[in-house]
């Protein structure tokens, strides 16, 4: 192991101590962290890591933070995690290793040999030597898209998600599963090829990768896996060897605005293929949540600037704690404002029509008191409430500045 993969190793193994794995927004806050980490020079150095840390994690026992990382790198198809899941299948036949692992296998990046591993193992789960019963058939599904899921609603939908090419698109699209994405490293630029397929988990898509050295699949094989309901993505273009409909990016994602447009250019095209839409709003709330309250913060030259620089910054800090207090007082309120609208209007629900973001503003503004709502304190704090609440469901827009109550059921991976 080099020196730096080695650092690394560390700096994975530390922060994933720090994380909370039952935590709402665990999964999206870690990965930030982790490609926000990787090395330029070597993006591929997370996706190591993330191998390297799983047995130490299994056999110091930290069960829930091995779970977390298989779980995070299952998620974001980071397929070279597949010989340490692979190790302690066989050696422990660990029930969280062999789902994984029977998942990233499909992948065309896994090598021949590690496919052979994998087979084995599912030979003896389907003679029920080793993970019998529902998790033993999730396994056998995620790995075989000839395998029979039954009557069971459950078993059916996840065949259809692991293998979408077996059904046909208008079907898919009618289901409760999220839209699939397959994003090329081909020419990726470094670390973009991470933090999209972050973004994309956080807007409620399902997420493949593909290499830029792939083994042969069959023909049956690579069309149920990467069947018309999937969109690619890719950072050149793509040749027409697949029936799954390409798209070309053609900018880096080092801000958040550029990396906003690739959501909503991928979102349309998914809107053209009849597939679900993303949800971009989740990002935004997500990214404002967390951001700094001059973006202008993140720039070079303000550190490059001394002491006024960092003045600067500790001003922005404090003025970021006022922010978070007024958040709190207008998430309370707007948390109230559903229960008692018998002097405002109310917001309605569902993905009808909304109310005007003013509206609400000036509602609440009655409801708080006498206060100057264009003050900036006001304004920020209304947005940081706004956006943690859209992030967590409780409002959603329907609009342009028009927000209503979520009744939304967004589509979800099956866990089975």
């Amino acid at each position: 192991m080099t020196a730096p993969a080695s650092q690394f190793n560390r700096e994975v193994l530390a922060l994933t101590r720090l994380v909370d794995p039952q935590a709402p927004n665990a999964s999206v806050e870690s990965w930030r962290a982790l490609t926000s980490r990787t090395p330029v020079h070597d993006y591929k150095l997370l996706a190591v890591a993330l191998r390297d840390v799983l047995p130490t994690l299994y056999s110091l026992g930290y069960t829930d933070y091995y779970r977390f990382i298989t779980r995070l790198a299952a998620m974001h198809d980071v397929y070279e995690v597949l010989p340490a899941l692979l190790l302690i299948a066989e050696e422990y036949t660990d029930a969280d290793a062999i789902a994984a692992a029977a998942g990233l296998a499909t992948n065309p990046g896994v090598r021949p040999a590690d496919i052979s591993r994998v087979e084995s193992i599912m030979t003896r789960v389907a003679r029920g030597e080793s993970l019998v019963g529902p998790a033993g058939l999730a396994a056998r599904i995620r790995f075989d898209p000839d395998c029979d899921p039954g009557d069971d609603p459950d078993f059916r939908l996840l065949k259809s998600q692991r293998w979408p090419g077996t059904i046909e698109p208008d079907e898919y699209a009618h289901l409760p599963l999220p839209p699939l994405v397959a994003v090329s490293e081909v020419e990726a630029p470094a670390r973009d090829l991470w933090v999209l397929l972050g973004d994309l988990r956080v807007v409620g898509a399902g997420v493949r990768r593909l290499p830029a050295a792939q083994r042969e699949i069959s023909a049956v094989h690579g069309a149920a896996w990467l069947g018309p309901q999937v969109l690619r993505v890719a950072w050149r273009a793509m040749p027409d060897t697949s029936s799954a409909p390409a798209l070309q990016l053609t900018d880096t994602l080092e801000s958040f605005s550029a990396r906003l447009h690739a959501l909503q250019v991928i979102d349309t095209r998914l809107a053209q293929m009849g597939q679900r839409r993303l949800r971009i709003q989740d990002f935004i709330a997500l990214t404002v949540d967390q951001a700094s309250p001059d973006e202008t913060l993140s720039d070079a030259a303000v550190y490059a600037a001394g002491e006024a620089g960092a003045i600067t910054l500790e001003l922005a800090q404090l003025r970021r704690r006022t922010y978070e207090v007024r958040r709190e007082a207008f998430e309370e309120a707007l948390r109230a404002f559903v229960h008692d609208a018998s002097d405002r209007p109310a917001l309605p629900a569902g993905t009808g029509s909304g109310i005007g973001y003013e509206v609400l503003v000036a509602a609440l503004a009655q409801q708080l008191g006498p206060t100057r709502t264009d003050e900036p304190d006001f304004q920020k704090g209304i947005e940081l409430a706004v956006g943690r609440l859209v992030g967590e469901r409780v409002l959603t827009y329907v609009g342009q500045d028009q927000l209503a109550w979520s009744t939304d059921e967004p589509g979800h991976e099956i866990q089975t």
